[in-house]
C-alpha cells in the first residue's frame, strides 16, 4: 500500500493494525491529521515540495553553525512528541501523538 505522500511508510510500520494506513483514514493516522495528507489534498504534491522547501529555508535562515537542513521527514507524533516541564510544575506536549509532523 503506498501512502498518499507516496512513500511506502505503511508496508514497513509495526503500528498499521492501530492506524488503519493512509489511504484507508484517508490521510487521517491514528485519528490524527497528517500534515502530508493535508497538504498533498490542497496543494498537490508540488505544493507538498514547496512547503518542505520553504520550512528548510526557515530553519536555515536562522544561521545556526552546524545546522544545515536538506530535506524534512514525515514522523508520527508519538516519536518526536516530547513532554516539556513548564516552570509551574505542568506537564505539556506542543504536538499531538495521533498527528505526522515533519
Amino acid at each position: 500500500m503506498v501512502s498518499i505522500c507516496g512513500s511506502d511508510c505503511c508496508a514497513v510500520c509495526p503500528r498499521l493494525a492501530d492506524c488503519g494506513g493512509c489511504q484507508k483514514t484517508d490521510g487521517h493516522p491514528f485519528g490524527g491529521e497528517c500534515v502530508a495528507a493535508q497538504c498533498i489534498t490542497s496543494a498537490g504534491h508540488e505544493g507538498f515540495s514547496a512547503m518542505k522547501e520553504s520550512m528548510a529555508e526557515a530553519f536555515n535562515s536562522l544561521a545556526i553553525p552546524g545546522l544545515r537542513v536538506d530535506d524534512l521527514n514525515l514522523l508520527n507524533g508519538f516519536y518526536v512528541n516530547l513532554e516539556y516541564h513548564l516552570p509551574n510544575g505542568q506537564s505539556v506536549k506542543l504536538l499531538e501523538d495521533n498527528g505526522g509532523w515533519l
